[in-house]
């Protein structure tokens, strides 16, 4: 009997993403997933500031059991390298047209070998990400298009933990505003993608903003924020920076835009799952500003809500109407 006739096809699709062991015999087949997150720890005394570390998860399937177990042997916590276990678990498997999603639930889990610290693990496995608009100059692309891991769980009553990864690409709604004349004009689109790169041993962030139009009537931009700070908060983490240039592609160099310097720009993580964010921003308009020349500054006051993955069950499509 092969692999993929005992595991559901959606689970058999997305195992074949990442490299893995398979083992097969007439009654069952095993599976192992590896794939490598960030961990944000949050820690339950409100006097002790958050911390990220990263992590190499192994999830093993087995068919027709359907079974999940979970294993992550570099699981850092401060200067301490301990195993984090989660036992069979029950999953689902969900298959749509562009990716699968694997979805379980285990109530506790054992880290090193001491069973119970471990509560509350919910865990998907989603290969429904958007994927970047290309590769830029300046930005990191070594970017390795596996399955998410996004997982949220609990360590005994010291900390909440809440995976992410140090590269996405948003999708949703870009609204902005500005005034000219003594009227404000709102310009909403579902176009365009925000990229997120992280760095998390310096805690710095490049953001690229592809087909990014701050106006109807503007042209769709790719502009490079480079270098903005990352600040760890509660359960969720913030991107920021003031009075910065952006960069635009040219050839195969990044030139300064001095067109449209961002006077503000933030990001901040506003789900569980950190999968969802909002992004404010102030850019102005100095060529605008140049060809009016009375001295009139040109904002446009922007802002962004999106996710990084797709909701299969409310499914993100930039061609249909934006309801307000």
């Amino acid at each position: 009997m092969t692999y993929n006739k005992i595991l559901p096809i959606a689970a058999a699709s997305l195992l074949l993403l990442a490299p893995a062991c398979n083992k097969e015999n007439d009654f069952k087949s095993e599976r192992t997933l590896v794939y490598t997150a960030l961990n944000l720890f949050t820690p339950s005394s409100e006097s002790e500031p958050s911390f990220i570390t990263s992590s190499t998860y192994n999830f093993q399937l087995v068919a027709p059991d359907d079974v999940i177990t979970t294993e992550c042997e570099n699981f850092v916590i401060g200067n301490s390298t301990q195993t984090l276990a989660i036992p069979s678990t029950s999953f689902k498997v969900r298959q749509f047209a562009d990716g699968e999603l694997i979805e379980y639930f285990a109530p506790s889990g054992s880290l090193n070998g001491q069973n119970g610290l471990i509560s509350n693990f919910n865990c998907k496995l989603s290969s429904l990400f958007y994927r970047s608009e290309g590769n830029v100059p300046g930005v990191d692309n070594s970017k390795k298009y596996d399955p998410v891991v996004i997982a949220q769980f609990n360590i005994g009553s010291r900390y909440a933990v809440a995976t992410f990864q140090s590269d996405v690409t948003y999708r949703g709604i870009t609204t902005t505003t500005f005034s000219y004349r003594g009227q404000d004009m709102v310009y909403k689109t579902k176009a365009g993608s925000y990229r997120v790169v992280i760095n998390p041993s310096t805690m710095k962030a490049d953001v690229v903003l592809y087909r990014v139009k701050f106006a109807e009537q503007a042209p769709a931009l790719i502009l490079v924020l480079k270098d903005l700070d990352v600040k760890l908060g509660r359960n969720g983490y913030t991107i920021s920076g003031t009075d910065v240039v952006p960069g635009q592609q040219d050839g195969n160099m990044l030139t300064p835009n001095t067109s449209f310097p961002f006077e503000t720009f933030t990001l901040t993580t506003v789900s569980d799952d950190l999968t969802k964010i909002q992004i404010d921003y102030t850019v102005r308009n100095k060529a605008m500003e140049d060809k009016i020349g009375n001295g009139a500054r040109v904002v446009y006051v922007g802002s962004f809500s999106g996710c990084y993955v797709s909701n299969p069950d409310e499914p993100f499509n930039p061609d249909t109407p934006i309801e307000d």
